[in-house]
């Protein structure tokens, strides 16, 4: 079979420019993608996504530490069933936690064992900014049940910083605010 040397040339030309067009194409969504997810992590991008806390227990009672951002520290240790959340880039967090409750144990008494005696929830959001010192957002205080369920979704105020490094998110005390709300659990593993 003879193939004309001009169709060749034809189709080689033709395959050139597909795939010259196809790399254009490709830098094109690349370069649109690079403004997407910039625009997404300005605007919503998730930040920290989470499915367990840890609930604050042991040497961790009482005693804020450096690690965990001088939060303020539960003054009794607590248990949690299940937690899960997100974390976005403008704000935006939501928590849900299932028996969040004091420890089945000393120095808890005998009759909160097992309870949540807290009406109110409030997440707290504590990262580090680019001078090293660290920034707290909160959000409202929501109704949590004597079983320590809850769920908080609101934007948290102040705004997150730029940058914000090694996010912790804490919920407690929903009577107190930012660094003095005593935290019940942290994003961690349980």
């Amino acid at each position: 079979m003879t193939i004309d040397r001009g169709v060749v040339l034809v189709l080689r030309h033709t395959v050139t420019l597909a795939l010259a067009a196809t790399c254009l194409a490709g830098v094109a969504r690349a370069d649109d993608g690079g403004d997407d997810r910039q625009e997404r992590a300005e605007h919503g991008g998730i930040v920290l996504a989470f499915k367990t806390m840890a609930p604050i227990q042991g040497a961790l009672v009482n005693t804020p530490t450096e690690l965990l951002h001088d939060q303020a520290a539960g003054a009794l240790p607590w248990v949690i069933s299940s937690a899960r959340g997100v974390l976005h880039a403008d704000g935006k967090l939501e928590v849900q936690v299932r028996g969040l409750v004091l420890a089945d144990e000393a120095p808890v008494p005998a009759t909160l064992r097992l309870t949540n005696p807290i009406p109110t929830f409030r997440a707290v959001v504590s990262c580090v900014k680019a001078d090293g010192t660290v920034a707290t957002s909160e959000t409202p205080d929501v109704g949590a049940s004597t079983d320590g369920d809850a769920h908080i979704e609101a934007v948290i105020d102040p705004p997150l910083p730029h940058p914000c490094v090694g996010p912790i998110i804490f919920v407690g005390n929903g009577a107190q605010h930012q660094q003095a709300v005593p935290w019940f659990a942290a994003t961690g593993l349980n």
